[in-house]
């Protein structure tokens, strides 16, 4: 795992190295080799390269460094005081343990975690595709609680998001978006404070 990019590399029974970037062109080549050394059924891989894409290569890939949801926690009860609420919003597979362990993590921590089972859905193809965004349920969250919070702060750069900034700003509500710059939509940059995730590296970084 380099700074800019993650690479699985793997020495195969007669010798032969083979090395992979993970990009979205080799992923089920790199899910057919993991599965085959490691013993595991392929859609157990798959699931479990999903997850590290979702939750390590992000910050790894775009930061250079891991945010520490420990540190992060603790960033916002500095800034926000300590009745601050922190959700995430994620799609789970039950039967990942590894994603179970993070959950694990998030809660003991003090995350309140809003969760649903993802979906596998046959896409164009037959490609298999797994279905688990809550951008919905956050939405409706967001403004349907907006009575009891002055400011609501998001880690998003995703510009669907600009009707519920909107809705609660005409409710006289403060909205700070955090996020990094390249990856944070011009209507999300129209509507908020922006915080760059960047700036707080000494603060929440693993």
């Amino acid at each position: 795992m380099g700074e800019d990019h993650i690479y699985f590399i793997f020495k195969m029974a007669d010798g032969e190295i083979k090395e992979y970037e993970y990009k979205e062109e080799n992923r089920l080549e790199i899910a057919r080799l993991c599965s085959q050394l490691n013993g595991d059924p392929l859609e157990k891989t798959t699931q479990l390269l999903d997850y590290l894409a979702e939750n390590v290569f992000y910050t790894q890939k775009i930061l250079g460094w891991r945010i520490s949801y420990q540190k992060l926690m603790a960033y916002f009860k500095r800034e926000c005081g300590e009745d601050v609420k922190c959700f995430i919003y994620k799609g789970v597979d039950e039967f990942n343990a590894d994603q179970r362990k993070f959950l694990d993590m998030l809660d003991i921590n003090g995350y309140i975690l809003r969760t649903k089972s993802v979906k596998k859905i046959k896409g164009r193809g037959g490609k298999t595709e797994w279905k688990g965004n809550l951008d919905i349920e956050l939405a409706f969250e967001i403004d349907d609680t907006k009575d009891k919070y002055d400011t609501a702060i998001l880690l998003s750069g995703d510009s669907d998001f600009s009707v519920p900034i909107d809705r609660i700003k005409k409710a006289g509500k403060r909205i700070i978006v955090m996020s990094t710059r390249g990856h944070i939509s011009k209507e999300l940059l129209e509507r908020a404070k922006f915080i760059d995730f960047r700036k707080l590296k000494q603060e929440i970084s693993k």
